[in-house]
């Protein structure tokens, strides 16, 4: 019982270290009900880009939920007290009116808060408007309502990348209250882009992780397509499969070499629609530059329908990359491995320090297994199949074959060889007839 206990808790410990997502999730559920509960379209502008009262309502609640995430003790009061949902007396703060909208100047930050001011309206306009402090009226703010109630029932609790589903490929796709986060790796740190409403997807590019909010459960997208390998399945009474995922660098630089070689074809045939003829006109009069015909061939007047190439070959290591590799192992950054059923089911999970592991399977399920870490998104899953009909049962199928064909040889050599003895029974049957007869 000690050691599982001790188990436990390394296995808590070894989780618990990570990139947190937990700010960026909630402020993103946040937001999604801001589009859901402010919004027709699911878009949530700014009030300079769309109809005033619905970016004004969204807007300021898409503001607000980052603001009580981040900045909960300094903004608390918005949420609490017998006039909730009533900002008052704003001593030592200064507001000013922007289009029907009263911005309130603090300190450390500025948040902006729609205005009901009552029977002093008119009052307190002239002054707001003049820049005076004053706290002689108060604001009532219905679209702060869904970040403060939003805020009081979450649950505040570390979301890290390992929690996450398998990653998606592009495209992004949104419904229209979702909202969806960008982040760029830059230095082996993942930075903030932006949130992006539903109307308004992002699209996935080099070196960037896109995690969605959805209504009901969080999904994320990785530009980062790498894929661990089987490296053995033992049978028996469980199904030992050994995992391997040794060779990452080398796959994410693959897939940038092809991601350049296509943005390199898409510029080559930008530049021979814009140019083309009078590159052609100069290079046939020779006051072009001169190059060999293959080289202006190939490179003007590549055939649309040839596939991407992609070089199987190692790609060349850097010192960049070297130092790179070299940063990652000094790090020990620790990796879970996930598995579950196809059809869905139990989830298993293995932390491990190094670049493989040893699973034990169930048999008779296909199974899903990827790498997940606490720095990023983590692998794509591959297929692990327990069932007889996989591997197994293929080999047996082709032997069932091979043999099924002798089978048929030998079924009609035993006919041949009892036709034979039959047909050799009835003549010796008619020999003994006759020599009776002649007796």
């Amino acid at each position: 019982m000690v050691t599982l206990w001790f188990i436990f808790l390394a296995w808590s410990s070894a989780l618990s270290t990570g990139f947190d997502l937990g700010p960026i999730v909630r402020t993103a559920q946040c937001r999604s009900q801001c589009l859901k509960q402010h919004t027709v379209n699911g878009s949530c502008d700014t009030v300079w880009k769309t109809e005033y009262q619905q970016a004004q309502s969204c807007g300021i609640c898409w503001q607000y939920c980052e603001t009580l995430e981040n900045q909960w003790e300094k903004t608390r009061t918005i949420c609490e007290g017998d006039q909730y949902l009533h900002v008052s007396k704003f001593t030592g703060e200064t507001a000013f009116w922007i289009r029907g909208v009263v911005c309130i100047l603090r300190r450390e930050f500025s948040v902006p808060c729609s205005v009901d001011l009552y029977s002093q309206r008119g009052n307190a306009e002239r002054e707001v408007s003049r820049g005076i402090e004053t706290n002689s009226y108060s604001l009532k703010c219905p679209a702060c309502q869904t970040a403060c109630n939003y805020r009081k029932t979450r649950i505040e609790e570390k979301y890290l990348p390992t929690m996450l589903p398998a990653p998606e490929k592009a495209p992004v796709v949104l419904e229209r209250f979702d909202v969806a986060v960008m982040m760029r790796n830059v230095r082996d740190e993942w930075r903030i882009v932006g949130y992006f409403p539903g109307e308004r997807a992002p699209d996935l590019r080099q070196d960037t992780w896109i995690i969605v909010a959805t209504e009901d459960d969080i999904k994320h997208y990785s530009w980062q397509e790498w894929v661990p390998k089987l490296e053995s399945l033992k049978k028996g009474f469980f199904y030992e499969a050994i995992i391997s995922w040794k060779d990452v660098d080398t796959q994410i630089q693959r897939q940038k070499s092809l991601a350049e070689a296509r943005a390199n074809d898409r510029l080559r045939q930008v530049f021979l629609e814009r140019y083309g003829e009078k590159v052609l006109a100069e290079w046939k009069s020779q006051e072009f530059i001169k190059i060999s015909k293959e080289i202006f061939r190939r490179f003007f007047f590549r055939n649309g329908k040839e596939n991407f190439e992609v070089n199987n070959a190692l790609p060349k290591v850097s010192n960049d990359r070297i130092h790179e590799e070299i940063s990652r192992e000094s790090k020990k950054e620790s990796y879970v491995v996930s598995w579950q059923p196809q059809t869905g089911g139990l989830k298993g999970n293995q932390v491990t320090d190094s670049n493989s592991a040893q699973i034990s399977l169930l048999p008779g399920t296909k199974y899903l297994v990827r790498i997940a870490s606490n720095n990023g998104p983590g692998s794509f899953p591959i297929e692990v199949d327990t069932r007889l009909n996989s591997e197994g049962t293929r080999n047996m199928q082709r032997t069932v074959q091979r043999l099924f064909v002798w089978e048929i040889c030998v079924t009609l050599m035993s006919i041949l060889f009892f036709a034979a003895i039959f047909a050799l029974a009835i003549l010796h049957g008619k020999t003994k007839t006759a020599e009776c007869e002649q007796v």
